[in-house]
């Protein structure tokens, strides 16, 4: 996903969320990462080498995660 269509589908989602709603994403793209209001991170490989949360939490809050990959991007 280039960052246009990221921003553009982030827009809706932050619509869809004034308006009072939840919304869940799965994905990896730093830009919707880093416009989340909470994180839940899998890792720290994918497959067999996943399935552990990383971090569970505000996304203020991940640069404290001791175990967070992702901290040290967003």
């Amino acid at each position: 996903m280039d960052d246009l269509n990221a921003k553009k589908i982030i827009t809706l989602i932050y619509n869809i969320v004034v308006n009072g709603n939840s919304v869940f994403v799965a994905e990896h793209n730093l830009i919707a990462i880093k416009n989340s209001s909470y994180i839940i991170e899998f890792g720290p490989g994918g497959g067999k080498y996943g399935g552990k949360v990383l971090y569970n939490g505000e996304r203020q809050e991940v640069s404290l995660s001791k175990r967070s990959i992702i901290k040290k991007y967003i």
